[in-house]
């Protein structure tokens, strides 16, 4: 795929996500560790952690049995680039995707694709849990992640809105000012991980 072909991809990815200002960029330190107040089958909510044992990101959807859209994109500021990006759906969703062809793997970018510093993506989930992981590599010590996050509806072109309540980090299950904030890249280095 051409360079300029991708780039249209993912602008129209971005609009289709309804990426729009959603309040300024908050540091969340304490990210070690899945949230304990996030449970699969409740509201349509997302959980972001990083676990210090391989440096490894999650991003994680679920929803109470309906239809949504989890929109967005992670950005890397620094000289680091995301690595082992990995999408993933729980069992049900699995079989969910394949009755209804919602292949939710068509919806995520990486850019530039062979050191990607952003993730664009649009999660179809209903009902059971969905994902991507990460790690990073050649991060310095003030290298951050940048986090937007949004939520849709159950159509591919339905607005998607910030919902920080609905959004839990770390193992406090902390939630953002807003659908946007920061984390280190490697928050242990800091002494904030957890």
């Amino acid at each position: 795929m051409s360079r300029s072909v991708r780039m249209l991809a993912i602008a129209g990815l971005l609009v289709g996500a309804g990426l729009c200002s959603a309040g300024e960029w908050g540091l969340w330190e304490h990210v070690d560790g899945r949230p304990e107040g996030f449970h699969k089958h409740e509201t349509e909510r997302m959980a972001v952690w990083h676990e210090k044992d391989g440096n490894r990101w999650f991003l994680v959807a679920t929803t109470a049995g309906h239809r949504h859209h989890f929109k967005g994109e992670i950005k890397l500021e620094g000289p680091g680039h995301f690595t082992d990006i990995k999408e993933w759906k729980g069992e049900g969703e699995w079989w969910k995707e394949k009755e209804e062809h919602n292949w939710f793997h068509k919806a995520l970018k990486k850019e530039p694709e062979d050191h990607p510093k952003r993730i664009y993506f649009d999660i179809v989930a209903e009902g059971g849990t969905s994902g991507i992981t990460f790690t990073t590599e050649k991060c310095g010590a003030k290298d951050e992640i940048k986090w937007e996050l949004f939520f849709g509806g159950a159509g591919d072109k339905e607005e998607c809105k910030s919902a920080p309540d609905r959004i839990f980090v770390g193992k406090e299950g902390q939630h953002p000012e807003h659908g946007r904030f920061k984390t280190w890249c490697h928050p242990d280095e800091h002494g904030k991980g957890h």
